[in-house]
């Protein structure tokens, strides 16, 4: 109980952070304390786990997206930079297009200047809860909600 209210003040205290500039684009927030659960996923043919990614930082950011009915929606992800992600699986500076893929099939393609953003994140959890179900791929930047993806399985640069 005490590491989930020790979870819960970093997060407002992260979101307070994100919301104090930048305009209206989010900014990413470095968390400490969070107890990150176990996770698997492959970027190219290397395997990701949350062992490998004990050494790098986790940030929060506060965005606001819409989705394609109108309705917008503020949340609150913590998780992975991409681009450390990408510097745990032994770099990938030479691409245009980051595709990530979910373990249904579902993909999402975001551009080189959108997957190395600080707030383009691996979430482990949104709005203080975390995912029962693997990883979602969060560019935080984008403020469309289709471009998120849960389950994530894959990331190809």
């Amino acid at each position: 109980m005490r590491r989930l209210f020790l979870f819960m003040i970093a997060i407002l205290l992260a979101a307070g952070l994100a919301a104090c500039g930048n305009g209206d684009r989010p900014v990413a927030g470095r968390v400490d304390g969070v107890e990150v659960p176990a996770f698997s996923f492959k970027v190219g043919d290397t395997e990701i786990t949350d062992k490998d990614m004990a050494p790098y930082p986790i940030y929060s950011v506060e965005t606001t997206s819409t989705n394609t009915y109108g309705t917008t929606t503020t949340r609150v992800y913590v998780g992975y930079a991409i681009s450390d992600i990408l510097d745990a699986a032994g770099g990938a500076d030479d691409f245009s297009t980051l595709v990530t893929l979910a373990d249904d099939g579902y993909t999402v393609s975001v551009s080189r200047e959108i997957a190395m953003e600080p707030t383009t994140l691996a979430a482990i959890s949104e709005d203080g809860k975390f995912f029962k179900k693997g990883l979602w791929f969060a560019p935080c930047i984008s403020d469309v909600s289709p471009a998120y993806l849960r389950g994530l399985a894959l990331i190809r640069p």
